[in-house]
């Protein structure tokens, strides 16, 4: 059994509701008592629907469906976030690890133990063989990774923090390992990213007027992020509509959300967002449920689809941050793009972490502004897992102490650049931590960097606030942006046309 979108083009068509639905209640009796599919539950008017079936009567039904429609078979979506997998040795392949042996380990920070961090050991097999274990640290910080001593050889151990404390990643020295990590600075609102992009004082209303969508894995709960308009889930062709379905089924959302807007408490020590005045909309397009170190599960192009036409036509955000990527090109994405960019709906997507050629999907697309991620030397300490960024070219770091980090996907569709290696951000607020932050690197923190300052350029500019929600206005927009990037003296493929200052 394979599983397909089937979806109406949305592009160059009347965006109309109940156009919309008539369309896809067409389709979804088409395949009705043909294939298992999930028509029945999705509300009419989104467009994408998901259909399972085999493929060879699959094809011969599409044949009976008009031009307009697109049909594509699923493609899978992940966040572009610089993880503890993508740091292990390369070649790695998931073998079963055994028993006979094991390595312990404590992890703490200043003191007090790391409890729910996603802790990890790489091992080498005698033949060359790599696998990796993940396992979450108990309330004293403890995990325990077992193996087979015949098989394989401890070589790295790597935590990752729920909160406090930054990821760090140490070689196995003996069956006890002890990792004292160290603490992220409390010293905000004003991260070294937002000063960076030009913005030099706490304002609240930075960004103010204009509207934010944030494709992602939900957002919140956390206080600087109360805020935020939450419109419900997007999966598997269904819309499931009620609020708290938008809540954060990892920690990617909501950090994403808060680099944009986060609006911390007054003398907490928290990082302000780069446009806190900015509104912002959140849809959760990422089902959860997944094993480490992929608790999110995937994305679909079907569920990103039809996300991006709500927060476009129904939502009327006026930029979207989508901070995940994949390798395959969507015709059903690209039309939803195509489609927001049409209705005066600029995206901003993460150009992927693939740590060279091709720029992933659906940041290749001509219609979007694609992000790479920048480093700075001096901001994060010696010795956490975020060091692992920083590139081993010199045509990769610029005059000015900024880098290219090396988990970029790279290509000419890259256009702008923006801070992405160690970005200390909001995620959701647990029974011991109330108001917590972590520091990630990805594309993924890049984009909303670039979609904040955006939000910010476009407060500024008196014509885009008055001009029709039409093509007209994302080109204006992209033009605004284009005026505000500044070249750092790296190649095209690194930097795109520069980083903007606003």
């Amino acid at each position: 059994m394979a599983q397909f979108v089937i979806a109406p083009r949305i592009s160059g068509q009347p965006a109309a509701k109940n156009l919309r639905r008539a369309r896809t209640r067409a389709v979804a009796a088409q395949f009705s008592g043909f294939a298992d599919s999930a028509a029945a539950e999705a509300t009419p008017e989104l467009g994408a629907l998901i259909v399972e079936g085999e493929k060879q009567e699959f094809e011969s039904k599409q044949a009976e469906l008009a031009d307009d429609y697109i049909v594509e078979e699923l493609k899978p979506r992940r966040p572009s976030l610089f993880t503890a997998a993508a740091a292990s040795p390369p070649g790695m392949e998931q073998l079963p690890s055994g028993i006979g042996a094991t390595v312990e380990l404590t992890a703490t920070c200043e003191g007090t133990p790391l409890s729910g961090a996603m802790a990890s050991v790489s091992f080498v097999a005698f033949r060359g063989f790599v696998t990796t274990t993940f396992e979450s640290t108990d309330s004293s910080g403890r995990a325990v990774f077992a193996y087979d001593p015949q098989v394989w050889i401890p070589f790295t151990i790597t935590v990752v923090p729920l909160s406090r404390a930054w990821a760090a990643s140490s070689i196995v020295t003996g069956s006890s390992m002890k990792m004292s990590l160290p603490a992220l600075p409390k010293n905000g609102p004003l991260g070294w990213w937002k000063r960076l992009l030009g913005v030099s004082g706490s304002d609240a209303q930075l960004g103010e007027g204009i509207r934010v969508g944030v494709v992602d894995s939900g957002v919140g709960p956390h206080p600087a992020l109360a805020h935020v308009k939450k419109v419900g889930a997007f999966l598997n062709g269904a819309y499931l509509s009620e609020p708290d379905e938008t809540l954060d089924v990892g920690q990617h959302g909501s950090h994403v959300t808060g680099i944009i807007g986060a609006r911390p408490a007054q003398g907490s020590g928290g990082f302000e967002g780069i446009s806190p005045g900015a509104e912002l909309v959140a849809a959760r397009i990422y089902p959860g449920g997944g094993k480490l170190p992929e608790p999110t599960g995937f994305a679909t192009n079907a569920d990103i689809a039809n996300a991006i036409l709500a927060l476009s036509q129904d939502e009327k955000c006026d930029i979207i941050n989508l901070s995940s990527s994949g390798p395959m090109r969507s015709a059903t994405e690209t039309d939803r793009i195509n489609a927001a960019f049409d209705s005066g709906t600029l995206l901003i997507c993460a150009g992927g972490n693939g740590g060279g050629p091709p720029v992933l999907f659906p940041a290749a697309e001509p219609n979007v502004v694609s992000v790479a991620g920048l480093g700075m030397a001096n901001t994060i300490p010696l010795g956490v897992l975020d060091v692992l960024t920083f590139p081993t070219q010199a045509d990769r770091y610029s005059v000015t102490g900024l880098f290219s980090a090396n988990f970029n996907s790279l290509g000419f569709e890259i256009k702008t650049s923006a801070p992405g290696v160690g970005i200390i951000s909001t995620v959701p607020a647990t029974s011991t931590e109330g108001a917590p932050y972590v520091a990630m690197s990805g594309t993924s923190m890049a984009t909303p960097c670039v979609a904040a300052a955006l939000a910010i350029i476009l407060s500024r500019d008196p014509q885009y606030r008055t001009m029709p929600r039409n093509r007209e206005r994302s080109i204006h927009a992209w033009r605004l942006l284009g005026s505000k990037l500044r070249p750092l003296g790296l190649s095209l493929p690194y930097q795109g046309y520069g980083m903007p200052i606003v």
